[in-house]
C-alpha cells in the first residue's frame, strides 16, 4: 500500500506534451495548482488502483502470510488495511483492520475460511476513493483422484 507521485516519473513531460502542454507550464501546475498535484498522486496495491490487480488466488483452510508495507515518507502514508470475508492473526489478535504508519510493514497471518471474492482496501477515505482496493479470491480445492497422484 503506498502513492506515488506520477509527477516524477520519466512519462510526465512525455504524457503533457501530448496533450499539448510545455514542461514549463507542467512545471508552474504543479507548483501553483493543489488539485492538479493530487491528480498525480496514485493510491495503489503492488501498483494496481481500483481493483485491476493480478487475481490473488487463495485456498481455502490453507496458512496465508500477508506482508503488508507502507512504502510512502508523507504524512498521507498512513494506511489501514482491511480485509473483508476474513480475520488476521496479528500480535496474537483476531483482526481485520491493521494501521500502517509511513514507512512501516505488518506481517499477518489468515486462514481463509469464506468461500468467494473479497475486498482488500485502505481504510483512509480519500485513499479508497482514489482507487486503494484489490480483489482476493478464495476457492475450496476438491481432490477427486483424477489428478494422477498415487
Amino acid at each position: 500500500m503506498t502513492t506515488t507521485d506520477e509527477s516524477e516519473s520519466t512519462y510526465f513531460t512525455e504524457s503533457g506534451e501530448r496533450v499539448g502542454m510545455s514542461v514549463d507550464r507542467l512545471k508552474e501546475l504543479e507548483r501553483t495548482d493543489r488539485l492538479f498535484k493530487e491528480s498525480n498522486r496514485m493510491y495503489h496495491i503492488n501498483g494496481y488502483v481500483y481493483n485491476n490487480n493480478k487475481n490473488i488466488e487463495l485456498v481455502y483452510g490453507s496458512h496465508v502470510r500477508w506482508y503488508i508495507i507502507s512504502y510512502g515518507v508523507s504524512d498521507d502514508d498512513v494506511h489501514t488495511a482491511h480485509w473483508h470475508g476474513a480475520t488476521m492473526l496479528y500480535h496474537g489478535h483476531r483482526v481485520d483492520v491493521v494501521d500502517l504508519t509511513p514507512v512501516s510493514f505488518e506481517v499477518v497471518d489468515m486462514i481463509p475460511d469464506n468461500e468467494g471474492q473479497w475486498l482488500f482496501h485502505c481504510h483512509v477515505a480519500s485513499h479508497f476513493d482514489s482507487g486503494m482496493s484489490a480483489f482476493y479470491q478464495v476457492e475450496k480445492v476438491v481432490y477427486t483422484g483424477d489428478e494422477g497422484w498415487e
